[in-house]
């Protein structure tokens, strides 16, 4: 910003710098943990591992819990409906075509899954979900978040988005299946200062 100040005024113009502070994505805290299953033992936690998405507001300070609704699309999501979703928290589940990569349409597939992590959080807002996770895009199984850009609209409330791991979504679909899971999770953003050139030109 200084440099494009300074070649402003070789031109002989006037410019002036302003401080702002502006989104920047600094990877914070990011902690995952099931408080609530079927046949927990009472006083544990189960950690899962997660990673927020790129451009995901973040939680509140202390975190968010709420029970997870599991759907594998947005068709399933919509059936659903608000009564279903609303104050919980929203986990696409959606597997990732291993045959249709297998066959040489690997970015196909990809696009697929990602579907998911891009609008997820539009979608389950719109039916008042409290926050998003997607199961993490990709053939690999194992333990590890993987994590993508994702989006928002001006006219939908903001929910934090998070991936989880393969491991982990398996685990969480399973245990939904055998009665209500609540899940606690925590992520930080960072909004850093920086400064504009701000110049005005007679022409």
């Amino acid at each position: 910003v200084q440099y494009v100040a300074e070649e402003i005024r070789k031109l002989g113009l006037d410019a002036r710098l302003q401080k702002l502070t502006v989104p920047h994505w600094v990877r914070g805290e990011e902690t995952g943990e099931l408080v609530e299953f079927e046949g927990m033992a009472k006083g544990t936690t189960q950690k899962i591992v997660l990673t927020a998405l790129g451009g995901s507001i973040a939680t509140a300070p202390n975190g968010l819990t709420a029970e997870i609704v599991v759907v594998n699309n947005f068709d399933e999501l919509e059936k659903l409906g608000r009564k279903n979703v609303e104050g919980k928290i929203v986990l696409f589940n959606n597997k990732f075509d291993r045959e249709m990569a297998n066959i040489g349409f690997g970015g196909q597939a990809y696009r697929q899954a990602t579907q998911y992590r891009g609008g997820g959080a539009i979608a389950a807002a719109r039916f008042g979900a409290l926050a998003v996770l997607v199961r993490s895009a990709g053939g690999s199984q194992n333990r590890l978040a993987h994590t993508g850009g994702m989006r928002y609209a001006d006219d939908v409330t903001k929910i934090p988005a998070a991936a989880v791991s393969y491991e982990d979504a398996e685990t969480i679909a399973y245990l939904a299946k055998m009665g209500r899971v609540r899940i606690k999770f925590c992520s930080r953003r960072k909004l850093c200062p920086t400064r504009r050139a701000i110049t005005s030109s007679p022409i």
